[in-house]
């Protein structure tokens, strides 16, 4: 399986902050370098403020769709194999163990962090638009 990351870094310094299987990250659009003190606009936005796609493509980056377009294509060939029903469920069960259970933690993961954006993103209104929060690294 080949792995692609996304890698962001200080554009001062150039020391990576983050490391990412999405090309969008979340957050307030300002981050503080530890390293150089420096605050720059990361791309970054947060949830309620990204479009429809770009929610999906967070959610499910190219190498997460391909992935399970990978498990579809052998649950696919599993239905042609399969000798019986319950052969079918026997391998059904096993693909469903080793290509779905894995990337539950993934999932758990950008859902917490779509709640912290949301919950960035109202107290920021409520703040008002003058009050920014920069994020670490």
């Amino acid at each position: 399986m080949v792995w692609r990351w996304y890698v962001y870094s200080c554009p001062i310094c150039r020391k990576t902050y983050q490391r990412s299987l999405s090309p969008f990250q979340l957050g307030s659009g300002k981050r503080r370098c530890p390293n150089c003190t420096s605050v720059f606009d990361d791309g970054t936005r947060e949830w309620p403020e990204l479009p429809p796609m770009k929610k999906f493509e967070y959610v499910c980056p190219t190498m997460v769709l391909g992935y399970f377009g990978g498990t579809a294509i052998v649950i696919g060939y599993a239905f042609f194999m399969a000798a019986d029903s319950r052969e079918l469920n026997l391998m059904l069960g096993v693909l469903l163990l080793c290509t779905v259970l894995p990337w539950i933690p993934y999932f758990l993961s950008r859902s917490d962090a779509i709640r912290s954006s949301r919950e960035r993103f109202v107290r920021r209104q409520s703040l008002g638009d003058g009050q920014d929060v920069i994020l670490p690294l």
